[in-house]
């Protein structure tokens, strides 16, 4: 093979970066089927923890919608192995701990303010709390599948 055929322009070696980039963004994202299942059942998980009060069925709900949920991430860690992916439970870098960190206070801050808020008598803050949270969990599983909210995979 001469120089010539082995050069590669700038330009052509951009493109083949860019589109590397989006496959490993397309390989990471779960399943249409199973985002909309963890971001439904985060959704449940949410409204029934702003409705708990004392001993009712919202209690039982909460539970049964953690253990669904748990389980969804279960089946997209197995799915993911399955494809020769590994993906990390655990933040590993710093922007990934930042972004896990941010949605962990965002979700307990939407998890906290609608129980608070629905205690004091605003019932419609826990349907606003659930969607909220569904739509995040949805938006964050498309679009940010390895835990990073740099362009860096």
């Amino acid at each position: 093979m001469s120089d010539q055929q082995s050069r590669v322009s700038a330009a052509q070696a951009k493109n083949i970066l860019q589109q590397a980039e989006l496959h490993s963004v397309q390989m990471l994202r779960p399943p249409l089927w199973l985002n909309l299942l963890m971001s439904i059942t985060s959704g449940v998980l949410i409204f029934s923890i702003a409705q708990v009060n004392d001993n009712n069925p919202w209690a039982f709900i909460a539970i049964l919608a953690a253990v669904v949920l748990a389980l969804c991430y279960g089946f997209y860690h197995y799915r993911s192995r399955l494809l020769g992916i590994k993906p990390k439970v655990v933040p590993y870098s710093y922007s990934s701990a930042k972004c896990f960190g941010i949605v962990l206070i965002l979700f307990c801050l939407l998890s906290i303010g609608s129980r608070s808020l629905a205690q004091e008598g605003n019932g419609w803050v826990a349907y606003a709390g659930a969607l909220s949270g569904a739509v995040l969990l949805l938006l964050l599983n498309h679009f940010y599948p390895a835990g990073k909210l740099g362009r860096e995979y």
